[in-house]
């Protein structure tokens, strides 16, 4: 089963949509800090544009809940925006900003922290030719011109978790490169 988290009018065909609110075209209402599904039972997680809204505290047990129900070698995919672009700045309702490696610093922090998650990260802007040139860049690079360029930016995180030999966080992997060879533009998914 894949899900679809936080997916408010962005119904998704072949997902489980679900959001908290009831005004939504939703298939379940639920509060993504508090999963209603057995462990190790999900596919695939995406959850695009909600984790900003939420504070340190409940990120922790969001970041929690995510690792708990997605399946061995399966993977989410989250996408925020970045800290320095207009898009993190046009909601006041934003209660948290995202670099290339925030999501590190969380997941480190989580109960699952032995399981040997593979994390990359692609910045992606309106222009592909752009997005590509500053993907090739380390991590560090990409997070400067994001900080200096006037327009949106976001973040796209893929985590995949590998809940058998656990070691701590890898910051790439092959299995990573696939997850967003096989989603291609963000548009697509």
């Amino acid at each position: 089963m894949k899900l679809n988290l936080g997916c408010g009018a962005d119904y998704k065909e072949k997902y489980l949509n679900c959001d908290i609110d009831k005004h939504a075209n939703i298939d379940v209402r639920l509060d993504i800090r508090r999963l209603p599904f057995k462990s190790d039972c999900m596919d695939e997680i995406l959850i695009s544009h909600v984790i900003e809204y939420y504070n340190v505290s409940d990120l922790k047990l969001i970041f929690d809940e995510l690792l708990r129900v997605i399946k061995h070698h399966s993977s989410i995919l989250i996408f925020v925006p970045h800290a320095f672009s207009v898009g993190a700045f046009n909601d006041i309702e934003h209660q948290k900003c995202f670099e290339s490696n925030t999501l590190f610093v969380f997941l480190r922090k989580s109960k699952y922290v032995t399981y040997n998650l593979s994390i990359s990260t692609y910045l992606q802007f309106g222009n592909k030719i752009l997005s590509f040139l500053i993907n090739k860049l380390d991590i560090y690079k990409r997070d400067k011109i994001a900080k200096i360029l006037p327009f949106s930016c976001e973040i796209a995180y893929a985590v995949i978790p590998d809940k058998i030999n656990g070691s701590g966080i890898v910051t790439y992997s092959q299995r990573i490169g696939s997850v967003f060879k096989s989603h291609g533009d963000r548009e697509k998914l």
